[in-house]
Order: structure tokens, then sequence, then C-alpha cells
């Protein structure tokens, strides 16, 4: 029965309180008087434990719907043209999709017209007051709103979007920016019923142009983010359009030089970058996707797409321009793992240690300051999860790693060439046509395996951030505890000369910033810091007094960063931000998860491509070229899928060894009580004895509890997957190293079969891979 309209809260309860007591729920021997009293106090116990602070913070989603409505204001487009109903930080709980005929007003220019009074605030001031978590009409549910970027929202357990997936997929395949944005038009508005003007802002934000864009004026009326659909004009016909039509068309005796099957390998790699980019679109959160709100339907700027993209956020997460992301993914954390930080305190051991934490927490979760001068030594779970994602997952992927993939991808590119020469076939190519599509299949490789290279880098780079921070929480817990040092600012560095850029790096950043398609995010320094102007630079270096002060306690040991499990307060605080910490950046999981999956095909692919190779020999021609670049793709490919799942094995393998510490505490617990069991107390009272056996009991019960609960949720229940569902452990390495390394054997061992016994040999044509005549029938 639907409650009567414009009811009181308490109306509400004693209303449905005598239809709870009506249904005699209680004896029914009991007056009615008495089961209504009965049932009153029943629920105002509920009532009262849920609103104590461990139910509070254990079961975090209902004590937050308790404090936010879904059913807020709804937010409406007050006028046509009027787009400035949202600001920064709202408490809004629904957008509404604009009508056809309202004109957007670019994000761009409304933020210069809308700066808002906070815009002055320092950035992680800004973070820590503007990052919130909201109730959404539109998707049912809690999400986080963004301190940077308007309208969009990270949701907890969001659903993967097939729709998304298959219709990025289809114009990503296309490859030339005029095909894709009539793709673009003729789908978004045929099929899913968005206007031509939502379809055109659709395209833009994929970078699709029909045609090159010059100038301000055409960049609008096409609605692009900016000019990079240009090199795809320029790069495109080179790169994907020459090489395959003057291979098949053997333009200019093309195929004297190149042939057909060399093309394969540059055709999986391009077939795995559009995966790759379709299970991006999958995974992104509703408020950039949804056909009815999304902003990839409205209007953007460069920031907007950046923070979405793995190179250009998730692997430099503290960038200024996107330095909201690691409190969205962290409160986003929170609401997945039902936890409810903010009622948690924990003692880490010294006030030295809680300085710290709170210094790296930037003003995330901070306690009242009566609170912190009434206990020194602690903190917030809030505040120690932010410093531990501050610290750990805010770690920029190691710039020297860049010239590693150049360096990788340049041999790769090469290998080909390399081969031609070998057979006595020029490199490059002998007419004017054939130069032209060998140089243009040189780079398109490169870019394509550099680009790949770095995706699948990610993910193992997403593991081992993801495996630091858990392991630092485990030290917490054991003597002597993490160190200090950890949670400190790396040391400025004297001043020197400006440093000249190598140029192998420079070519590196400018094929990141051509296959992301974005600006290079600004130079890091050590410890995942923002490089900023050279004032700033001269301000880090005078550190504060308090900073100096935490520097020389780091030296000893004495303030390391240590959690006593036997404090029941601490006890729970750590459990939830561990349980929190597995869930950091799941959004970004899920896509890593999924990109195992197309790397581990194309893995399997390019072996099977080898195996190809020799065993149908007779039927398929191919050459040295051909089989060389597969074997290097292969053995690649093979490498980081393995790095992959070795990292993702890591952290479930930590997890015994949590549960063996856990262990050894209850040990220690027991025997303690048994001590004062047989009256060998330190006390000499029974009182005493007996209140700290009880303090005991209840610790090792809660310790005991949270061992059985790591065991369920960590090793069976939720454990870190890879390829889609599967269980991240050495069995699941040795089953990718096996499965590869057989393949490769295997048609190795054909290959050296057919060589020695068949009389087969690379000396044919061109280096084909033909049978000596005379060993002919």
């Amino acid at each position: 029965e639907d409650s009567i309209p414009n009811m009181t809260p308490r109306e509400l309860w004693q209303r449905a309180v005598s239809k709870v007591a009506a249904q005699r729920i209680v004896d029914d021997g009991t007056q009615d008087g008495a089961a209504f009293a009965r049932v009153v106090k029943q629920r105002t116990f509920i009532k009262m434990v849920n609103s104590e602070s461990a139910f509070k913070a254990a079961f975090g989603a209902r004590s937050l719907r308790n404090s936010l409505s879904l059913s807020s204001k709804k937010l409406v487009a007050k006028e046509a043209g009027d787009d400035n109903f949202e600001g920064i930080g709202a408490s809004s709980s629904s957008v509404v999709r604009p009508s056809a005929g309202a004109q957007l007003v670019p994000e761009a220019e409304d933020s210069r017209a809308d700066s808002h009074a906070e815009g002055n605030l320092d950035k992680a001031e800004r973070v820590a007051r503007y990052v919130r978590v909201e109730a959404s009409e539109e998707e049912g549910c809690l999400r986080v709103a963004s301190a940077y970027s308007r309208r969009f929202y990270l949701s907890p357990n969001s659903k993967f979007n097939y729709s998304q997936f298959f219709r990025s997929f289809l114009y990503e395949t296309l490859s030339f920016p005029t095909l894709q944005w009539i793709a673009v038009l003729v789908v978004e508005t045929l099929v899913f019923g968005h206007t031509v003007e939502e379809a055109m802002y659709c395209a833009g934000a994929r970078f699709f142009a029909p045609i090159p864009i010059i100038g301000e004026r055409m960049r609008k009326a096409f609605k692009q983010i900016d000019m990079s659909a240009n090199f795809m004009f320029v790069m495109g016909p080179v790169l994907f359009v020459i090489p395959p039509l003057a291979v098949f068309a053997d333009l200019g005796e093309t195929i004297k030089y190149i042939e057909p099957m060399e093309l394969l390998p540059l055709l999986l790699m391009v077939l795995v970058q559009c995966g790759v980019i379709s299970c991006k679109y999958g995974i992104l959160p509703a408020s950039y996707t949804s056909d009815a709100f999304g902003k990839i339907y409205q209007p953007m700027t460069p920031e907007d797409l950046n923070r979405t993209l793995i190179l250009g956020a998730w692997n430099d997460p503290k960038n200024e321009k996107h330095f909201d992301l690691l409190k969205m993914e962290m409160e986003n954390a929170c609401l997945e793992a039902d936890v409810d930080l903010n009622h948690t305190e924990i003692n880490v051991g010294s006030a030295h240690a809680a300085r710290a934490i709170r210094m790296r927490s930037r003003g995330i979760g901070e306690r009242s300051e009566k609170r912190m001068n009434e206990t020194p030594e602690t903190v917030s779970g809030k505040e120690l999860m932010a410093a531990l994602v501050d610290v750990h997952i805010g770690r920029q992927l190691p710039p020297e790693l860049m010239p590693f993939i150049m360096f990788i991808s340049v041999l790769y590119g090469l290998t080909g060439p390399v081969m031609r020469a070998w057979c006595g076939v020029p490199m490059f190519g002998g007419t004017h046509m054939s130069k032209l599509a060998a140089a243009g299949l040189f780079i398109a490789s490169v870019m394509m395996f550099f680009a790949n290279f770095s995706f699948a880098l990610t993910c193992a780079w997403h593991y081992r951030r993801q495996y630091d921070v858990m392991e630092a929480l485990s030290q917490m817990v054991r003597f002597p505890g993490e160190p200090l040092i950890n949670f400190l600012p790396p040391e400025p560095r004297p001043k020197s000369k400006k440093r000249k850029i190598a140029p192998v790096k420079t070519i590196s950043g400018a094929i990141i910033a051509l296959n992301s398609p974005m600006p290079p995010a600004a130079p890091h320094q050590q410890g995942g810091q923002p490089a900023t102007k050279a004032k700033e630079d001269d301000d880090e270096e005078k550190e504060s007094e308090e900073l100096r002060e935490l520097r020389r306690a780091a030296k000893t040991d004495q303030f390391d960063v240590v959690i006593d499990l036997k404090d029941p307060a601490s006890c729970l605080c750590w459990s939830l931000v561990r349980r929190s910490m597995r869930h950091m950046g799941s959004s970004w999981a899920r896509r890593m998860n999924l990109y195992s999956v197309i790397f581990l095909l194309a893995a399997f692919f390019s072996a099977g491509m080898i195996l190809g190779l020799y065993f149908g020999a007779n039927r398929i021609n191919h050459r040295l070229a051909t089989a060389a670049s597969c074997y290097f793709l292969a053995i690649m490919v093979s490498f980081l899928v393995s790095l992959t799942v070795y990292e993702a094995a890591a952290i479930n393998e930590m997890v015994p060894r949590v549960r063996s510490w856990l262990k050894r505490e209850s040990v220690a617990i027991v025997a303690q009580m048994a001590y004062l069991g047989n009256g060998w107390g330190r006390s000499g009272t029974d009182d005493r004895d007996k209140q700290e056996a009880e303090e005991l009991r209840g610790a090792y019960r809660l310790i005991e509890t949270v061992e059985q609960y790591i065991r369920l949720e960590e090793e069976e229940s939720q454990p870190v997957e890879v390829f889609s569902k599967i269980k991240a452990t050495p069995a699941a390495v040795t089953f990718v190293v096996s499965s590869l390394l057989s393949m490769l054997l295997i048609a190795m061992q054909r290959g050296f079969t057919m060589m020695e016994s068949e009389g087969w040999s690379y000396d044919g044509k061109n280096g084909e891979f033909a049978m000596d005549p005379s060993r002919q029938e």
C-alpha cells in the first residue's frame, strides 16, 4: 500500500510499527499493547545498532543512503541555451538530456562564464571539497562526482555496455576519418535515435572528421574537440592505405619486395588496438557513454577526454588536468566495497606517523582539530587510504620505460627490412612506390607495436601498484611496520642546469600523443609528483619545518607506521581499508582484465600464424621477413601476457602470508589468556585479570573473524582475476607460458625438420620459403 503524501517521517514510522504490531509477530498470548511496546523496543534496538560507528563503517551504502536521498531535487535546463545548471561539485541527482532544439554551450566557454569562486582554491583542497558521493535518479544508485569535469561521474559496479563496444569496434575498423565520421552519423541517428548534433559531438569525441579541420570556426562547426583528426588525414593514407594498395595491386612492382603475408602482423596489431579502444567504451561509466545523458553526446573539453585514457590518465593519475581522479576512484572503491571510512579511526603507532599520513592524504578524510589534539597518534580510515593511494596508486609509469618500449618497437619495425636485406632484397624497396609502401609499413608497424606494447605494459604496472599498496598494508600490522620515509615526498633535487631531452624520449612522447591522441602530459619527477614551473620548483625546495622534522624522524624505525590489531577500532579500520583498497581503480581493473583477454588471443593468433606458415608451406608461400616478424610479435606478446598474469598472481599469493600472520597474533592472544586463566597475570588482582582476559577474548574473536573474512573474500569470493573470470595464480602463469611456448617450439621444430630433412630453405626468390628443386619429385 502506498504511503499517504505529505506524511512526516515520524508518522510513517508510527504507521509502520502499528502494522507490524497488528500482524502479531510476537507471541500469540501477548496483549496488543505489550506487543506494540515490544515491537517498538525491537525496532528501536535495531535502529540504534545500525547507527553505531562499526555498523555504519562496515555497511557504508546503508549509512550513505540514510544521509543521501535518491529522490532529491531533479535538475532541469531552465531555458534553451542555458547549460549552467550544474556547477562543479553540485549535489545533483539527475541530469536531463537537453531537447533537440536546445543549443548546447561548449564547456570550455561555459566554465569561463561561470568561473565559480572556488576556482582559486588549492587543487588538493578543491578535490577534497568537491569530489563527493551523490544520489542519482537516472542510474538509481550512488555515484561519485568529479571536481574538474562537469557531468562526469563514477558509478560502482557498472555493467559492461555491449552496445558501445560493438559500435565502437565498427567505427575503429574503418580506419579512415571520413568513413568513420559517416558511420557514426548513420548509426547513431538511424539506429540509436540521436540527433545529428549529438552524433557530431560523438564523432568529434572519437576524433573522426569528414574533412581536414582548418581554423577554429571549422572546428566548432564539426563539433571537434581539437585538431587531432587532421593527423589521420595526413598519415592515414601513408600508413594504412598505400602499403596494402601497393602490395595487392602490385603498383611499381611492390610485391617483388613486400609480399601480402607480411601485412598480417600489422593487421593483427590494428585489430588488437580496435579491441582495446572498444573495451574502453564498453567499460566507461554511464555518465560518459549513456545514450540518454552521456557526455560523449554533449560538448566536451580535451581534459574531459584525457581523463578516460589509459596512457593519458591512469598511467599519470596526478596530472593537474585530472587531479581529482584518485579521489574519485577512492570514493568509488568505498562504494563498491560497501564501506564508509568516515566513521573509522586507526592508531598508527606514533604522532609522527599520523602527521606524515595526514600530510600525504592532502586533506581527504581530515578529522576535527579537537580530535587530532585528543588522539595525535590516530588518523581516520579515509586519511590512511588516501595516503596509501597517493603514495602507491598515484605513481606514474616509470619514464625510463618509454625509451625501452620505443627501442623494442623500432627493432620490430626493422625486422622485416633487415630480413629482406639478408635475402639480398633492398630493405625499403627498389621502385618509388615500393619505397613509399615499405616506409609506410615500417612507420605503421612501429606505431602500432608501440601503442599495443604500452597498453600491455600498463596492465602489468596496474597490478604492480596494487601489489605494493597491499604489501604496505600488510607490513603495517607486523613489526617493525611500514617505514615512515615511504609516506614522505621525495627530497627536492639540487638546482642544476636544464638537461637536454633525449631524442628517443621525444619520439616516444610524440607517438603516445598521436595514439591518444591528446597533448603529451607534463614531465614528472621522482615519486609521481608533477613537474611545474621554475617558481614552483623553488618553492618546493624550501621545505617546511614540519617536513624537515619528519625526515629526521624517518631516519630511525622508532616512528614507523605500526598498527596493533588488538585494538578493536584499529583492527576493524585496517580490515575495511584493506577491503576498500582491493576495489581501488576497479573500472580500470576491469578494462585491464579485458585487455588481458585480447592480448592472450593475439599471442595465440600470432603463434598460430607461425604454425600455419610451416604446416601450410605447400599451399601458401611466405618469405623470411614474414616469419621473422611473426616470431618477434609472438614472443613479445607472450612475454607481456605472462608478465601481466605474474603481477596479478602476486597479489593473490600474498593473502596466505597475511592470514598466517593473523594466526600468529591469535596464538599469542590465546597463550596470554591461558596465563591469566592459570593465575599467572601480572596485576595480581582478579578484577584486573578478568578485565584483561575479557579484552583479549574480544580481540581474539575480532582477529579470527577478520582472518576468516580475508580468506573468504580474497581467496574464494573476489580474488584478482585475469582473462575475464580466471583466478590469477601461478597455475595461470604456467598455462600461458607452457601453451605459447609449446606452440612456438612446435613451429620451430617443424621448420627445422623441413629445412634439414625435406630440403626447404629461405633461398627462394626474394627470400621465399621454398623446396630445393633437386629434392622435388
